[in-house]
């Protein structure tokens, strides 16, 4: 029995060195038939993270008793996370007495996309307090801490901290401070940074080796930024870049649509919310195309306006007195007057009426 379960542990390391997940899974399973495993237990949660089975993992987890799925705690919480129940995640870091840096990261982005930016930014705090980051790592949370700012509608003293973030090389951060700028009504500041932050980005993506294809993919939620600016500010009056009414009102609703088609979130939620507002400025600036109506005229083309109408016009033709005395061809050619002609109409169809009675008649029995 322990050569079986060796060798079943074998084959279970050789599929994870392969990537091969589902296979792994499978021999996980044939073992746990048999009674727990803790090791075995904590293999197949790990191989079902690494295939992406976020929902299967969670679904696998919530069928635990609590003191097994905590073995696996931050498998479980990224699970959570992934499937967006941040409520549920954030009760279950709350009942934690303690939480480990990586609990503190995954904590502060539960809040923040629970709309809780100021508690995010405690627990990111408290997560590069355990364990510094370096690299991209603490590039990404500068720009974190930049959005948890703006998320707590933080006020002029904390956005001046997020403009001393925003001025790194990260145009994520500059995106932030231009959001919180945005908030706070500066139009003009906010484009200006947006503008800035575009810029930052097609210089850094483009120096990433990303195409041009990449680039308006990943800085569509910068130009979806400049389109609610400039709608704001054309609703207030102001023009910000020297466009015509016209040419910012196409290019907001260009915005919109990629943003309705991309589905990005907040930038599809705030499309649809502008979308009347959007229609009174098409109707405001944009010309009408109006249809062109051809009618038919019904005047004929020999028609003379300094002639003198005929009276009876309205009459039927056989009723008007230079109809009367004319000459017409009558049934079978023949010609004579109109009324001798309907005279010989009649007699016509007397006779053929005469001529069927007597087809029809039948002949005298004869007597014998």
């Amino acid at each position: 029995m322990a050569e079986q379960q060796i060798a079943l542990f074998e084959r279970i390391q050789a599929h994870l060195d392969e990537e091969e997940w589902d296979e792994a899974i499978d021999l996980c399973d044939e073992i746990l038939v048999d009674g727990f495993d803790e090791d075995i237990f904590r293999v197949k949660v790990y191989a079902l993270v690494q295939d992406d089975q976020i929902k299967t993992c969670l679904r696998f987890l919530d069928s635990q008793p609590r003191e097994v799925r905590d073995l696996v705690a931050e498998e479980y919480h990224y699970c959570l996370f992934r499937h967006k129940e941040y409520s549920k995640l954030n009760e279950a870091f709350e009942a934690m007495s303690e939480e480990s840096s990586f609990d503190h990261m995954l904590h502060s982005q539960s809040l923040y996309k629970a709309g809780d930016g100021l508690a995010a930014l405690d627990h990111l705090t408290s997560s590069e307090a355990l364990k510094p980051l370096t690299g991209s790592e603490a590039k990404e949370a500068v720009a974190n801490r930049a959005a948890m700012l703006v998320l707590g509608r933080a006020a002029a003293a904390d956005l001046q901290a997020v403009q001393g973030l925003a001025d790194s090389t990260l145009f994520e951060a500059v995106f932030n401070h231009a959001v919180g700028l945005l908030g706070a009504g500066d139009l003009p500041a906010a484009f200006s940074r947006l503008t800035e932050a575009m810029d930052l980005a097609k210089e850094t993506l483009g120096a990433e080796g990303y195409s041009a294809e990449e680039v308006d993919a990943e800085t569509f939620p910068i130009a979806a930024g400049q389109a609610v600016v400039r709608h704001a500010a054309l609703v207030g009056g102001v023009n910000l870049d020297g466009q015509t009414p016209a040419e910012i009102v196409a290019g907001i609703a260009d915005s919109y649509r990629q943003a309705i088609f991309y589905g990005s979130g907040a930038a599809a939620d705030v499309a649809k919310a502008n979308s009347k507002s959007l229609r009174q400025l098409r109707k405001r600036y944009l010309p009408t195309r109006g249809r062109s109506k051809s009618r038919r005229n019904p005047r004929p083309k020999t028609f003379d306006p300094a002639a003198t109408p005929d009276p009876k016009r309205w009459m039927p033709r056989w009723m008007r007195e230079a109809q009367r005395n004319k000459d017409g061809v009558g049934a079978q050619g023949v010609v004579g007057d109109r009324v001798e002609i309907q005279t010989m109409k009649r007699d016509d169809a007397k006779m053929r009426q005469a001529m069927r009675a007597s087809k029809t008649r039948k002949a005298p029995r004869r007597r014998t």
